[in-house]
C-alpha cells in the first residue's frame, strides 16, 4: 500500500511514471484527508474539490498517452493566497481583495501548471502576509501558533495534505512556519524567482518561498522556477559520499543570548552529530551588528508597505488588522533619510554577510528563538531578518523536539547566488539528522 499522504514529490512521482498510482488516486486521498482535517486546521481560503479532480483526470490521460513533463507531473501543491491563480480569489486575507480575480496566474504557478503540478487551491495567509495571528492552527498543538504569514502552507504540508505549496518571506514568513511545525522550508537568494503576480508587502524583501517534506523537493522546485532545465538525473552533488565533509560556521554570536534552553541544547547536540559524521564545526564571526540590521529591517519594510498600501489604506483604514495597520502607519512617517540610511545598512549587511559566508559551506543558527509560542502571536522572526534583509538563501530544517513533543528547527544560510551549494549541504545535514517525527490529529 503506497503512503500517499506522507511521500515526498519524488516518492508520488516515481511512482506516477511507472503507472504504480495515478493523480486521480493521490488527489482523492488527499482531498479526504484535507475534509477531514480543514475543519479542524483551517488551512484553505478556497479549495473547489471538482476542479481539482478535473486537473488530476486531464494529467492522467497525458500520463496514460505517454506524455511525461517531469516530477511536478501530476502532483498536488498548495499556493499561498497572496499569489495570482487564474480563475480563483486573490483576497491576501482581507476583506478588501475578497472579490478579486486575477486574469493571469503568478509566474510561479505558471511554470508548476506547465510542469503539470495540480493546483489544490489557495491556503491561508495572515493579513497581507503580515504579522496578525492567523486562523491556522498548529498540527503538534492547537493552542501554539503555526507561525506566519504563511500559516496555511506550512501546516497543509505537515498535515499531509499536500506534499508542497508556496510561501513567501519579508521578514522569516516562510522558514519560521516550517520550524514551528516540523518541516523544511527554503528562501532562495533574493530576485532569482520571479515576483510577478505576487501580492507585494515589502519589494526589496519579498521573496518567493516554499515548503517541502526533503531538500530534494527544495531542489525540484528550485530547478522548475529558476527556469534553469534540469534533467531529473542532475539535481544535487553527491552528499551520500563519504568523502564529503561540509564546513559548518556556527553563529553563536547572533542567537546564544536570545535562545531558550531547548533551542541552544539541540544547536549543541545537532553540532556534535554532524561533527561526529565528518563536517568541520567552527564558531562563525561577522563584522556588523546583526542587531542592529534587524532595527533598520523594520524601517525599509514599513516604509515599502506603507507605499504598497497607500490607496486601499486610504480609502478603508478600519478594515486592517492591527498589526499590519501598525506597520503602515509607522511607514507612512517614516522620512527618506532614515529609508535611505536603512538602505545603506542593508547593503553594508550584504556585504559582511557575504564574507562571513564565503569561509563555510553553510551558517548555522537556530531557525527561531524556541518551538512555537501561544497563539497571540506568529512568533519573531530577529533569526530570518538577516538573510532576508541580505537577500541571502536560507532554510530550516526540523531537527528534533523539545520535552513538551514540539519541533525545533535548524537554520543553515548560504552565500549569495550559492542556492544550490546551501541545498547539497542541507541534504548532507538532512540525512544526518534523520527527522521522522510527525504531528497526531485527532480527527
Amino acid at each position: 500500500m503506497h503512503q500517499v499522504k506522507t511521500s515526498t514529490i519524488k516518492a508520488l512521482s516515481h511512482l506516477i511514471r511507472k503507472r504504480e498510482i495515478s493523480p486521480v488516486d493521490i488527489v482523492k486521498e488527499l482531498l479526504d484527508w484535507s475534509n477531514q482535517l480543514d475543519p479542524i486546521l483551517n488551512i484553505w481560503t478556497s479549495i473547489d474539490s471538482e476542479r481539482v479532480l478535473s486537473q488530476a483526470r486531464h494529467h492522467e490521460s497525458e500520463i496514460s498517452s505517454g506524455i511525461y513533463r517531469g516530477f511536478m507531473h501530476g502532483i498536488p501543491i498548495g499556493i499561498k493566497d497572496i499569489y495570482d491563480v487564474q480563475g480563483m480569489i486573490t483576497s491576501c486575507g482581507s476583506p478588501i481583495y475578497s472579490n478579486f480575480f486575477p486574469h493571469e496566474d503568478s509566474r510561479v504557478t505558471k511554470l508548476l501548471r506547465n510542469a503539470g503540478a495540480i493546483i489544490m487551491g489557495k491556503t491561508v495567509t495572515t493579513q497581507f502576509a503580515c504579522g496578525d495571528p492567523p486562523s491556522t492552527k498548529n498540527p503538534w498543538d492547537h493552542l501554539r501558533t503555526p507561525g506566519g504569514s504563511s500559516s496555511g502552507s506550512a501546516v497543509g504540508v505537515a498535515a499531509n495534505i499536500f506534499p508542497a505549496a508556496l510561501g513567501s518571506q519579508t521578514a522569516g514568513s516562510v522558514l519560521r512556519p516550517a520550524a514551528y511545525n516540523g518541516i523544511t522550508g527554503f528562501k532562495p537568494t533574493y530576485g532569482i524567482v520571479s515576483r510577478q503576480g505576487l501580492f507585494p508587502v515589502a519589494p526589496s524583501l519579498d521573496t518567493v518561498g516554499w515548503f517541502c517534506r526533503s531538500v530534494e523537493d527544495v531542489q525540484v522546485l528550485l530547478n522548475l522556477f529558476t527556469e534553469v532545465g534540469k534533467t531529473d538525473e542532475d539535481t544535487y552533488n553527491n552528499t551520500n559520499s563519504t568523502d564529503y565533509h561540509p564546513r559548518i560556521g556556527v553563529l553563536e554570536q547572533f542567537y546564544k543570548d536570545e535562545c531558550s534552553q531547548d533551542s541552544t541544547k539541540n544547536i549543541e547536540r545537532i553540532c556534535d552529530q554532524f561533527s561526529s559524521a565528518g563536517a568541520s564545526i567552527a564558531i562563525a564571526h561577522t563584522d556588523i551588528d546583526l542587531r542592529n540590521a534587524v532595527e533598520e529591517h523594520r524601517t525599509i519594510m514599513a516604509s515599502e508597505a506603507a507605499h504598497t498600501h497607500e490607496k486601499d489604506f486610504a480609502d478603508s483604514p478600519n478594515l486592517y488588522k492591527p498589526h499590519v495597520k501598525d506597520l503602515i502607519e509607522t511607514g507612512l512617517k517614516i522620512r527618506s533619510t532614515q529609508y535611505l540610511r536603512a538602505k545603506n545598512i542593508q547593503n553594508e549587511l550584504r556585504g559582511a554577510l557575504k564574507r562571513t559566508a564565503a569561509k563555510f559551506d553553510a551558517i548555522l543558527t537556530p531557525t527561531a528563538m524556541s518551538t512555537a509560542p501561544d497563539t497571540a502571536t506568529t512568533g519573531q522572526p530577529a533569526f530570518q531578518i538577516p538573510w532576508t534583509m541580505a537577500g541571502m538563501p536560507a532554510i530550516s530544517l526540523p531537527s528534533g523536539l523539545d520535552d513538551q513533543g514540539l519541533p525545533l528547527g535548524i537554520q543553515l544560510s548560504g552565500e549569495y547566488l550559492r542556492d544550490k551549494t546551501l541545498l547539497s549541504t542541507a541534504q548532507w545535514c538532512e540525512r544526518i539528522i534523520n527527522f521522522t517525527d510527525r504531528p497526531q490529529i485527532n480527527t
